[in-house]
């Protein structure tokens, strides 16, 4: 997470097992369908992270892992968002817990104009606090 006057730049890098359940190309109707549902899941941010501040999405990029590639290695899910931010922000849940999980742990990295640090999330303490 990085963050800059009014603006918030979110970024995940997700095993595509932990995600979509496989890591290889899709062989199965029911495959297909999980990728399709869940990068649809992924257009609404909230989905991943909210704020508790007034944030609105700017930007949102993320593409399917398997659409470039057609050997059998480790995937990886790149989601990055971009917000804009009414009022100040003092914490960051991130929501994906809630629906992934096969993801116990993340490892955030996070930039402010105050500081920046490192946290462990899991889904009992999902999100980082900040002073105001």
């Amino acid at each position: 997470m990085v963050h800059d006057q009014d603006k918030w730049q979110v970024k995940f890098i997700l095993p595509a097992g932990d995600i979509f359940g496989f890591e290889h190309q899709p062989e199965t109707a029911e495959q297909k369908q999980t990728i399709k549902q869940t990068l649809a899941q992924l257009a609404n941010s909230q989905q991943l992270v909210t704020f508790n501040g007034e944030c609105k999405l700017t930007q949102a990029n993320f593409e399917n892992p398997f659409e470039h590639h057609t050997h059998h290695a480790h995937q990886d899910l790149e989601v990055e968002y971009s917000f804009s931010c009414d009022k100040p922000v003092s914490k960051v849940t991130v929501t994906l817990f809630a629906w992934a999980k096969a993801i116990s742990v993340i490892e955030a990295q996070w930039i402010t104009e105050q500081a920046q640090g490192i946290a462990e999330l899991t889904a009992t303490k999902p999100y980082i606090e900040w002073p105001l």
